[in-house]
């Protein structure tokens, strides 16, 4: 396969504990890298991104839920001010990896501000318990930076108990265009909250909310005919709800 026209590698699930190869290069037609679960060391990680800082075309990162020891991580984010800009960087899936408190200004700096990233993915990382964290986070983040925003939650990080406060702590990122909040369990009574927070920030014109708190039909239709009223242009498809609803009924789930 000639490798110029080679555009997406996925290579999940590995092990790169060896540093990269300083000759190795990217293939220059490249947007999307994945390497999410894999398991690398500091050093590891660093040589990669001297790689893709030598790479030219926007890309798409992904290193989710990558394993790294507790002292490599902390290596990790020292090393961050030493390494390259990553000038091609436009979208950086960061899902379920640890972002210490003291790390927080280094990261957005190196992965946000310095680079022309668009899209920052950062599922699974942060609950009730690293609300400040959350907040710290964000309030780094440069005003208009961000397009979209992934803050995805499951049963051990969300914001469902103090859900007003977590969209207090969004607005510190806005204007922002694309926002999911899959997982993040929302109750009935914070639906009208939500819808209020969209009303008022109208530059939000696309939602993903699948796995609400209270998968009852009643409150699933009522919630979502109020995100219809609102100016979104883009509601995710709820699949998590919706199977969950029709569980009952065999032939709506085959087709599910």
């Amino acid at each position: 396969l000639d490798h110029y026209i080679l555009s997406e590698i996925v290579l999940t699930k590995q092990n790169y504990t060896q540093p990269f190869s300083e000759s190795l290069d990217l293939p220059p037609q490249l947007h999307y890298l994945d390497f999410r679960q894999s398991k690398f060391s500091s050093a590891s990680l660093q040589s990669l991104f001297n790689l893709i800082s030598k790479h030219e075309n926007p890309l798409s990162l992904s290193l989710a839920q990558i394993d790294l020891s507790e002292s490599f991580w902390m290596q990790f984010y020292d090393a961050l001010p030493t390494l390259p800009t990553l000038r091609c960087l436009r979208e950086l899936n960061w899902s379920g990896n640890k972002i210490k408190a003291q790390s927080m200004e280094q990261f957005v700096r190196y992965f946000i501000k310095q680079t022309p990233i668009r899209y920052l993915s950062i599922d699974y990382i942060f609950g009730i318990s690293q609300m400040d964290d959350f907040k710290s986070l964000l309030s780094f983040i440069p005003e208009n930076k961000l397009w979209g925003l992934s803050i995805k939650g499951n049963a051990q990080f969300n914001f469902s108990s103090n859900f007003p406060q977590f969209l207090a702590a969004i607005k510190a990122a806005l204007p922002i265009h694309f926002l999911n909040l899959d997982g993040q369990l929302i109750r009935e009574e914070d639906f009208p909250k939500l819808i209020q927070f969209l009303k008022e920030n109208e530059c939000i014109i696309g939602l993903s909310c699948d796995d609400i708190q209270n998968k009852q039909s009643d409150t699933f239709f009522s919630f979502y005919s109020s995100l219809f009223s609102t100016k979104l242009r883009i509601i995710g498809r709820p699949m998590v709800d919706i199977k969950e609803i029709f569980k009952e009924n065999s032939i709506l789930k085959d087709k599910l």
